[in-house]
């Protein structure tokens, strides 16, 4: 492996900031963590604390990309196929995807089975601009190798993903309303091709390393760093836990909880990068002014489509959690598909900024146009309103009381800019029907059901259909709540009583046996399913209360 002088030094902001965040090391440290120490981190870990990352990095992360591309008119112009015409053909994509779930489906699939190709395409550039600045003269047959093992390491996940009923097939699904449903389609691949795909592609990826490292290793240790950091972040990512996952072994290597902490990794990579080469243009008006805009245009991204595709609006009465699933798979097939055309080393622009440290200047600085101007006033005005009304939904679902009167009027006002919340709807049912107030509870029940489709508020409706002697409503309710959830042993505990109420002791017991098999640890399962033998006391007529099944 021949090396030259680097026009530049390795790093793009120093050794520190781009191996933790340029090289993935931060989540390395993470990873080594959730290891050692992953449930006692999981316990102390607060419930927001993903969550509000997910909201400072990942989306931002998004609007960088819309930035790039429909800031300037020079680069609307030049990315005009994929800024306008491919874009046309993602949002037609999404239309058709919320009015039919097998248009919806196979969307989704796309989604999921693009985005660890799209991580792992983006690991791999990386580790070549690093190595090209490092002074690292790549030959095209260690460059080879290098690419292998950033798409063998993909191949195993997508073998993966679309193996029949394996370990790690993608298990998701929402209901899109009138009994339809979106869920991942795997390709079914056979057992026996899986086995043996599992088994090939994992000695061709432990080839394709051992490759790389015996054809960089007469290259200086400082310029190989990043590319290794990179190396094995992709390995930490998707690799290790793949192979662990295939190979059926148990192992601490593969903690629960990763794939929250794989997208931010992947989202403060992408940020770290894109603000090196915002930094270099004409534009750059400093690094706060700079997350603004790109926050903005991110949260604006996620949540427009949201509002007017909910149910209340242009969307069906379907799951707003269906919807949210496809607003996902448009937001992100867009974003892979403009990165895939704007972040290209073969770019003249692009490898001036990157690889020599060149500013973008060839263009002044933009007038600003009334319009321009008027696009990101109405959505930094979009983003503090929808803000604010997330933050008062937040203090009033936090509240020991809850505010519950409170958090009604909150979310009477806050669901016309898309915030409505199925476990809010669901506690508010169950505070009317504890109080006889059966048309209440109705209401709320069916308006969380819309906006996610839960066991619980099936159970719910159950009840009230129970109290008001709709026997064939109430058994029609259970059998949606088994069928949402049906490996959930709290459903068929809550099902039974229901069941038992109605007189049916032999349907009570079996849903009672049901929960006892899911979950044989828990001893109050156990001595409920034994004491169901009489069935006096089974018919006996059902408390006037609803029962209480989640927060007051």
């Amino acid at each position: 492996m021949a090396s030259r002088s680097p026009a530049t030094g390795v790093w793009l902001f120093s050794p520190a900031t781009d191996l933790l965040l340029g090289c993935g090391l931060l989540y390395a440290l993470i990873y080594v963590a959730l290891v050692g120490a992953g449930d006692a981190l999981r316990a102390a870990q607060p419930a927001l604390l993903v969550p509000l990352l997910l909201v400072l990095v990942s989306l931002p992360h998004y609007g960088a990309t819309l930035v790039r591309v429909y800031e300037q008119r020079a680069d609307r112009r030049r990315y005009a196929l994929f800024a306008v015409w491919a874009s046309l053909g993602v949002a037609g994509l999404f239309v058709a995807s919320v009015y039919d779930a097998a248009i919806g489906s196979l969307f989704l699939s796309l989604y999921l089975t693009w985005s660890p190709w799209h991580y792992s395409g983006q690991n791999y550039g990386l580790a070549v601009m690093f190595l090209r600045r490092g002074g690292v003269a790549l030959e095209p047959r260690v460059k080879r190798w290098l690419y292998a093992s950033f798409v063998l390491s993909y191949a195993l996940v997508f073998l993966s993903f679309h193996q029949d009923n394996g370990p790690g097939a993608v298990q998701i699904s929402a209901g899109l309303g009138g009994g339809s449903a979106l869920a991942f389609r795997p390709i079914g691949i056979p057992a026996d091709v899986s086995r043996a795909g599992f088994v090939v592609l994992t000695a061709a990826y432990a080839v394709s390393l051992v490759a790389c490292a015996l054809g960089l290793r007469t290259a200086p240790a400082r310029s190989l760093i990043p590319a290794f950091a990179l190396i094995l972040s992709q390995a930490l990512w998707f690799s290790l836990p793949t192979v662990l996952r295939l190979g059926r072994v148990e192992s601490a290597l593969a903690p629960v909880g990763l794939l929250d902490w794989v997208a931010l990794a992947h989202a403060g990579q992408y940020l770290w990068v894109t603000a090196f080469h915002a930094r270099a243009s004409a534009h750059w008006r400093g690094a706060a002014a700079y997350f603004s805009k790109v926050f903005v245009a991110g949260v604006a991204l996620w949540t427009v489509p949201m509002l007017l595709f909910s149910p209340d609006l242009l969307g069906p009465a379907s799951s707003s959690a269906a919807v949210a699933m496809l607003v996902a798979s448009a937001v992100n097939v867009h974003h892979f598909i403009l990165d895939g055309a704007i972040w290209k080393l073969r770019d003249g622009r692009i490898a001036a900024v990157l690889l020599r440290a060149v500013s973008d200047a060839r263009e002044g600085i933009q007038a600003h146009s009334w319009l321009r101007r008027g696009v990101w006033a109405g959505a930094t005005l979009w983003v503090a309103l929808y803000g604010l009304g997330s933050l008062e939904l937040g203090v009033r679902r936090a509240g020991d009381p809850v505010d519950l009167a409170g958090l009604r009027a909150a979310l009477s006002r806050l669901r016309w800019i898309g915030l409505d919340d199925a476990d809010s709807h669901f506690t508010l049912g169950i505070d009317a029907g504890s109080h006889g107030d059966l048309a209440g509870a109705r209401s709320e029940f069916q308006r969380s059901l819309v906006l996610r489709e839960t066991a619980r508020a099936w159970v719910g409706l159950a009840h009230v259909e129970l109290h008001e002697r709709r026997p064939d409503a109430a058994r029609a309710a259970l059998r949606h709540a088994i069928d949402s959830e049906p490996g959930d042993p709290e459903t068929w505990l809550r099902s039974s009583e229901v069941w038992l109420a109605l007189g049916d002791v032999e349907a009570g017991r079996a849903a009672l046996a049901r929960a006892v098999s899911l979950a044989p640890h828990r001893a109050d399962l156990a001595a409920r399913l034994e004491g169901v033998g009489d069935p006096a006391g089974a018919t006996r007529a059902p408390a006037v209360e609803l029962p209480v099944y989640g927060p007051r």
